[in-house]
């Protein structure tokens, strides 16, 4: 669960800073320049982490980053042997409902704004 759990859940916070950053700047901005730019600094924030490891993959940041990402890049990432497919099948009703709660708070938000502006 740490290798799988703890990853993706780092994955879904940086997704979900990043939509609520794209929703206040959407709401604060009054030209479009103004949007146009705060997009491409906020596109910029959100893929750092990526240019900075293929900078590492490089090499421009050092042997030792170097190293490091070759390692992890040359893992093979086959499927785990450990869990059954019927343990498997067992989460596939739990993703979907996780989907759809995330799919109905979305629709549910976006009501809620739409709402408030013809009011």
């Amino acid at each position: 669960i740490v290798r799988i759990g703890i990853p993706n859940a780092f994955k879904l916070s940086q997704g979900l800073v990043v939509t609520v950053a794209s929703f206040m700047i959407i709401v604060q901005s009054e030209e479009t320049i103004d949007l146009l730019k705060n997009f491409t600094s906020l596109m910029i924030v959100s893929e750092f982490d990526n240019i900075l490891f293929k900078l590492a993959s490089f090499g421009y940041l050092g042997e030792e980053l170097h190293q490091q990402t070759v390692k992890i890049t040359d893992k093979d990432v086959s499927r785990s042997t450990s869990a059954s497919d019927r343990e498997r099948k067992n989460w596939f009703p739990l993703a979907r409902l996780a989907f759809a709660a995330i799919l109905f708070g979305m629709f549910t938000g976006w009501g809620i704004v739409l709402y408030q502006q013809y009011n």
